[in-house]
């Protein structure tokens, strides 16, 4: 009781109103999902680094199938990744950990004696794409043709 008698307008006139408390309501909810949108686009970008650093360990493997059989023909199969290939069983992990990513989509996968090449979709759009004359980037389609990415 001492308290209200040494400050007795202490709880009048400063309290918030009910539209002040709902304008800050709307602006948490409204920070809180410009947060989700960028963790979103965080997290697909993520994805695409992840296809990418795999990407780079095909390449590993057909370098080594190369080394083993004279030929990258062995590599794809069928328009897609060769996974049951005896000479290289990595093929089958990285296959998996791409699909991870890329929303469980085969790769794009042409290959011959002396050339090959390999496409993903990425999360972020578009594809990314590696081939035997060293070209590793973002791109459209790896061609079955001259074996290329273009």
């Amino acid at each position: 009781m001492r308290f209200f008698q040494k400050y007795p307008n202490s709880f009048s006139g400063n309290s918030f109103t009910l539209i002040e408390l709902l304008v800050v309501i709307a602006i948490i909810g409204l920070l809180a999902s410009i947060i989700s949108i960028v963790s979103l686009n965080a997290r697909e970008k993520g994805r695409d680094t992840a296809i990418m650093a795999h990407f780079s360990q095909l390449r590993i493997e057909a370098t080594l199938i190369k080394n083993n059989t004279n030929s990258y023909i062995d590599l794809c199969l069928g328009g897609t990744l060769n996974t049951s290939n005896p000479d290289s069983p990595n093929l089958a992990i990285i296959d998996g950990e791409i699909k991870k990513y890329n929303g469980n989509q085969n790769l794009n996968c042409h290959s011959n004696y002396e050339n090959y090449c390999l496409q993903s979709p990425l999360p972020t759009g578009g594809g990314y794409c590696i081939d035997s004359n060293g070209y590793a980037g973002k791109t459209a389609n790896c061609d079955g043709v001259d074996f290329s990415c273009q």
